[in-house]
């Protein structure tokens, strides 16, 4: 499910305009660079509730997903052996649009527009194509030999296209124009996402897969210059400032100062679960084995701060709240709220 018009993740409790809580008995991810909560059963249920108490029910739902303006959800509902895809306006909640039927195509692979709240981007047999979902209408192909598409806060659609055999990255306008080749030989792989820092107006390359690199794709001249960070790694997140990465994999946490052009190793052969830049862009939150530990970008001055039973973590740069499901002594299960103060 895909929320349009929320401003941040799930909370523990109802705040301010964008905020809403999640209630579930199923196990899930946060996907917080992609809008997106990830159920660990294809058919989890439960409810949301939004910050003017209204209340949106759902079941055999196997994600949820909020865009870029939260003011409306998409979700991908089974039923049977067959896959709904619908969008539900959150002020419209009772005349929601099942794409599926609508335009009677597989639509497993969409992208919410970063401009415009009733379109999305679909990606199908290596076409991109747009869906107006007020006018209930699908452009004609916008782009060919697409492999991947992200949308990004600087309000741009990014495609990876494979051309010949190379893998190059394109950017375009929402509207289908000036469709640019800004990246050409990427490794081939089977998932590339594209991370925007409205800080510093600079990109995070992430290649996953088959292939693991990490590219920083900085501005030069008018011109992006790419650089290589690691071969090993998974993922990687910006710092709220823009001026340094964090990216992992299974075992280890790097930190990468673009200033200084200096890599720091944060937790080397640990069991890495999760990892998240904390508060600002000098401390880390990092999983590993179980146990949430908050220390400096470079690794020094670790300080455990719980249990876990999730790998999963949210923090709320507003209210400077870490959010999990963790133990509090001897007792289980119980949510946990963490804040470290600078």
């Amino acid at each position: 499910m895909q929320l349009e018009g929320i401003t941040e993740g799930p909370s523990a409790q109802l705040g301010g305009a964008g905020s809403w809580v999640l209630q579930t008995d199923d196990s899930y991810t946060i996907d917080a660079g992609n809008n997106r909560i990830i159920f660990d059963d294809p058919n989890a249920s439960g409810t949301i509730t939004l910050s003017d108490g209204s209340e949106l029910t759902f079941s055999n739902i196997e994600n949820l997903e909020w865009s870029h303006d939260s003011l409306r959800v998409l979700f991908n509902r089974k039923s049977g052996e067959n896959n709904n895809i619908i969008v539900a306006n959150i002020r419209d909640l009772e005349n929601p649009v099942n794409l599926t039927k609508t335009f009677q195509g597989d639509f497993t692979n969409l992208t919410w527009s970063p401009t415009d709240p009733s379109e999305l981007f679909w990606l199908n047999k290596s076409n991109l194509y747009k869906i107006n979902i007020s006018e209930k209408k699908v452009s004609n192909s916008l782009a060919s030999n697409v492999i991947s598409v992200n949308s990004t806060d600087d309000r741009k659609i990014y495609i990876v296209r494979d051309q010949g055999g190379e893998r190059s990255l394109w950017s375009m306008n929402t509207d289908g124009d000036n469709l640019e080749k800004i990246v050409k030989s990427l490794p081939v792989s089977k998932n590339y996402e594209i991370k925007y820092s409205s800080a510093n107006g600079n990109l995070l390359i992430v290649v996953n897969g088959e292939v693991r690199t990490i590219y920083l794709a900085k501005k030069v001249g008018g011109k992006l210059e790419l650089k290589e960070l690691s071969k090993d790694a998974t993922d990687a997140f910006w710092s709220p400032d823009g001026k340094k990465i964090l990216y992992i994999n299974e075992k280890n946490v790097w930190t990468f100062d673009i200033e200084k052009e200096l890599e720091y190793q944060v937790v080397t052969d640990g069991d890495i679960r999760d990892a998240l830049w904390y508060m600002d862009d000098y401390h880390v939150a990092v999983n590993t084995g179980g146990q949430y530990k908050v220390m400096e970008f470079d690794g020094d001055n670790s300080v455990t701060i719980g249990d876990t039973t999730l790998n999963e973590v949210f923090f709320s740069l507003e209210y400077k709240y870490l959010f999990y499901l963790g133990n509090l002594k001897e007792n289980k299960d119980n949510i946990v709220i963490y804040s470290l103060r600078p």
